[in-house]
């Protein structure tokens, strides 16, 4: 069950977590270029590293909760995906798996807000979040699939390959 769970949670959790940022980010920033009150934002007696910061940080916070939302109801699912089986994941690694859903969205939060600081509008946000959405999904797919462990180094420092990485030595117990 821990294995089926190692390829099925990292690319749940990957989707869910992208779905949340793709909700917040592009009406961030192309939202208001779009219907021009970024503009009066800009007029305003403030320094544009406050506005940037407290874009960020809001963004943030958000982020943030809606990932002790993701984490909640996936702990609280896991047990009832596959009737009979038992799941064996210690208090450790489920601390561990909230550590690395918060971290997942601030750097998907960061992607996002990038995306959204370029795109025009809001539509165009959306369609340049394409993209990375399927790449994302890939990248939390190929570690489950080639049994990459925690032997694999290199796989450290490429964004969401690690994450994906993490999430299923978790799942498979180790």
């Amino acid at each position: 069950m821990n294995m089926i769970l190692g390829m099925v949670v990292p690319m749940v959790t990957t989707a869910l977590l992208f779905s949340t940022v793709i909700s917040i980010c592009p009406e961030s920033i192309a939202g208001e270029k779009e219907r021009g009150t970024l503009a009066n934002l800009l007029l305003t007696p403030i320094k544009r590293s406050e506005l940037v910061v407290g874009k960020i940080l809001s963004l943030s916070v958000i982020a943030i909760l809606s990932g002790f939302v993701t984490f909640a109801g996936l702990i609280l699912s896991l047990p009832n995906l596959i009737p009979g089986a038992t799941l064996s994941i210690t208090a450790g690694q489920t601390i561990l798996f909230l550590l690395i859903i918060i971290s997942t969205l601030l750097l998907l939060t960061a992607f996002g807000t990038l995306v959204s600081s370029f795109a025009m509008s809001i539509k165009e946000a959306t369609s340049w979040t394409g993209p990375l959405i399927i790449l994302f999904m890939m990248l939390s797919i190929i570690p489950s699939i080639m049994g990459i462990g925690s032997n694999a180094i290199w796989a450290s420092f490429i964004p969401i390959f690690n994450v994906s990485s993490c999430m299923t030595l978790i799942m498979n117990g180790t």
